[in-house]
């Protein structure tokens, strides 16, 4: 059915505001295939290309924060039981609430070793998860070696590190008294490697969009 002219129209505002609607809801039907067109064309391959990434930034993420935090249990460790040996030959260790609390911190720090291998085993077995479901393209295996061998650098850094602190005596005892800690940090090196093969064959080695949506 042709639609009137403007003249038949009974009221000419009525008119001109449907004919406004209507270019309105063309503009928003074009920007909202266009926003489909922006995010295929570009936003999700971005993303997918972030997440091949991924794997490597979190083993990145796992050898800092090994070295971070096994140097922090290394010194709260230290700090923490010898003001708690100062203040247990004081007034204070013979009261009974005090030494409650006292040897509350003495529990605390004796399960530092356990408290890192979980964190470590947990980030390890995160990153595993996450590496099985990125997606996967073996154009990107070179990229990830040379990501993987900077990463060895710096875990041997890290580890260079975590020894030198060791081998300070006033942090010996705390190293010696931590030996699941003490033997990730020492064999950083070895393990970061082992993680990384491991994601590598992950990402890589299973069937194409095995591991994603796209």
């Amino acid at each position: 059915m042709n639609a009137k002219p403007f003249y038949m129209e009974r009221n000419v505002y009525d008119y001109i505001e449907k004919e406004r609607k209507k270019i309105q809801e063309n503009l928003k039907l074009k920007r909202q295939i266009s926003q489909t067109r922006f995010s295929k064309i570009w936003l999700f391959p971005k993303i997918k290309n972030m997440n091949k990434k991924a794997s490597i930034f979190d083993l990145a993420f796992i050898i800092i924060f090994a070295i971070g935090f096994a140097l922090f249990l290394l010194i709260a460790g230290y700090v923490l039981l010898t003001i708690n040996t100062q203040l247990k030959t004081t007034e204070i260790g013979t009261n009974p609430n005090s030494a409650t609390a006292l040897g509350w911190i003495d529990n605390i720090v004796s399960r530092f070793d356990y408290i890192f291998v979980i964190l470590y085993i947990g980030l390890t077995i995160g990153l595993f998860i996450s590496a099985f479901l990125i997606d996967s393209n073996q154009i990107f295996v070179p990229i990830y070696i040379i990501l993987l061998a900077l990463l060895v650098i710096i875990s041997a850094v890290a580890q260079h590190l975590y020894q030198s602190f060791a081998s300070v005596p006033e942090f010996m005892s705390r190293d010696i008294a931590n030996p699941m800690m003490s033997y990730i940090m020492n064999h950083l090196i070895v393990s970061s490697i082992g993680i990384g093969v491991i994601s590598m064959i992950l990402i890589f080695a299973k069937p194409r969009n095995q591991g994603g949506p796209y």
